[in-house]
């Protein structure tokens, strides 16, 4: 965690180089960024914002990497996909721990890729970011999108899951024609790719 800016912008990439020493990969989606390590998680990770973004979904990911306000910080998990908070130094640091191997099932039995995941979990670390540093949206969040929500367990995840979540789901192909997710549910499986949302059996 030392290798943390809380000054930073842009999306920073969290890895282990090939002799386990942590790095930051910086990524602004503008094509200039410094030569690209040859690393898996950070190819991954390109990969699954090109993916999203040229499918005309990603909206999140493409307003993360060029926010000249908030850092977005995406480390690997080898788990489920999620938003953690770390405090250090007495500040909240948000984290969006990504597996690149991993899609999830719907309860209604349709399947969404990394790339899609990856899109989710970066609506909810902008909007935690955006909260951080404006205390009126922080007020206005608390209590209008992070209440409980009887179908999907928060307003927050109602939020993502009607809106970017769907139309990046929509853009890659993974959902049908006008469906959304109807619950906060789902079973996670391993992919063939992180842009494909088939299992690899």
């Amino acid at each position: 965690m030392r290798y943390v800016d809380v000054q930073g912008k842009y999306i920073d990439i969290y890895y282990n180089d090939k002799n386990n020493k942590a790095q930051v990969y910086r990524f602004t989606g503008k094509g200039g960024e410094t030569k690209i390590p040859n690393n898996k998680f950070i190819k991954d990770f390109i990969n699954a914002y090109n993916y999203d973004v040229k499918n005309g979904g990603g909206d999140n990911l493409r307003a993360a990497a060029k926010s000249t306000e908030v850092a977005v910080n995406i480390i690997q998990t080898n788990g489920e996909s999620k938003n953690t908070d770390y405090i250090k130094g007495g500040q909240t640091l948000n984290f969006v721990e990504w597996n690149t191997t991993k899609g999830l099932k719907t309860t209604e039995g349709f399947n969404m890729s990394p790339a899609t995941i990856l899109e989710h979990e970066v609506d909810h670390a902008l909007r935690e970011e955006t909260d951080l540093k404006n205390s009126d949206l922080k007020q206005f969040n608390s209590d209008s999108e992070k209440g409980s929500d009887q179908q999907y367990e928060t307003k927050e995840e109602r939020r993502v899951e009607e809106g970017s979540e769907a139309k990046t789901a929509h853009s890659n192909g993974e959902f049908p024609k006008g469906y959304i997710r109807q619950n906060h549910k789902g079973t996670f499986f391993p992919t063939t790719s992180v842009t494909s949302n088939k299992e690899n059996e």
